[in-house]
């Protein structure tokens, strides 16, 4: 029988799936592409982060934020890449394991807070409020960026550590061992504050990024009714802006919901719809670095330079967050 046929090569550790079926090959190929493109991006923001702290001899707080991010983001897409081979070829929950699954939600949370600091600085750098704890967080937030990041990744540390508890009974809520330990034995759990706080970094990343958006849209609207630059490199440079965290938004959100819907194992593990979830999951971290790239002049400079020859490139584009000031 089938479910004969699924027992056997489970033992035997083979795939449930085809490899050399068509839909098989088109859906390796699709995840191997983003992997591909999403490890090249980041690690050519690393790079040209890191090769600007050699130059200047320090690095500023948006390199910081940017670097973090990569290394963050190679991370991610190596557990993906994983996780989303083994689910669509064998069949498998993933995280089949409570360290599995602790490791997995620990980079998930370090890559969300990452990019939520990111997206909390450029709306506190950009946009221009009155009130007295934005004025002084405007002072502050170059200074309070690497205690932002270390205070995040000590938290992820800290809520998906794997606990050790003594069995009282016949299941245990969070065990992902599989196994079946007698009463009073100690048992590797997951961390029950790894769920909640996962959630937290994303209304603070949606409520940075839509402020952002709401007041670039505001600017580049009073910049056109005053009629001083309507159609000069000002405008065309917010109107980028405005793009930018746009699709900030969407590949972040979009990352969210996929992410969500795996987790709560809404659909099947072999239904269309997980595999589209999966591969979201990895397209989303992959597009959000490449509008990174295409929105910071000096790494869309550095990109080109690597795609043609040395001397391309060397225009600075319109479509970057970073020296953008709000006027009130």
């Amino acid at each position: 029988s089938v479910r004969r046929r699924e027992a056997d090569l489970r033992t035997l550790g083979l795939p449930l799936r085809k490899p050399m079926d068509p839909s098989c090959i088109t859906y390796l190929v699709v995840l191997v592409a983003e992997f591909l493109v999403g490890m090249s991006v980041n690690g050519l923001i690393v790079g040209v982060s890191c090769t600007h702290r050699y130059r200047r001899r320090r690095m500023t707080p948006c390199d910081l934020l940017l670097t973090s991010l990569g290394f963050s983001r190679m991370c991610l897409e190596l557990v993906l890449l994983h996780a989303s081979i083994e689910t669509f070829l064998f069949l498998k929950s993933y995280p089949n394991s409570t360290l599995q699954y602790s490791f997995c939600m620990f980079i998930n949370q370090v890559d969300l807070w990452f990019s939520t600091w990111l997206s909390v600085f450029y709306f506190v750098k950009i946009t221009t409020f009155t009130h007295p704890l934005f004025l002084w967080l405007k002072r502050r937030i170059s200074g309070l960026v690497p205690w932002l990041l270390l205070c995040s990744l000590l938290c992820s540390v800290v809520t998906n550590c794997p606990l050790l508890r003594k069995r009282t009974g016949n299941g245990l809520a969070g065990n992902l061992s599989g196994g079946h330990p007698e009463p009073g034995s100690a048992q590797v759990v997951v961390n029950p504050l790894s769920g909640p706080i996962l959630i937290l970094p994303f209304p603070i990343f949606l409520t940075a990024s839509f402020l952002l958006m709401v007041s670039l849209c505001r600017h580049v609207r009073r910049m056109r009714r005053s009629g001083t630059g309507a159609r000069g490199p000002s405008v065309a440079a917010h109107s980028g802006a405005i793009k930018t965290v746009f699709f900030f938004l969407l590949f972040c959100s979009s990352y969210f919901v996929a992410m969500t819907l795996l987790c709560s194992r809404t659909f099947p593990i072999e239904s269309l719809f997980t595999t589209l979830c999966e591969i979201i999951l990895l397209a989303c971290p992959t597009g959000h670095s490449v509008v990174l790239v295409l929105g910071n002049p000096k790494m869309k400079w550095a990109g080109k330079r690597l795609l043609t020859c040395p001397g391309a490139g060397r225009s600075r584009g319109a479509s970057s967050l970073q020296g953008l000031r709000l006027k009130p």
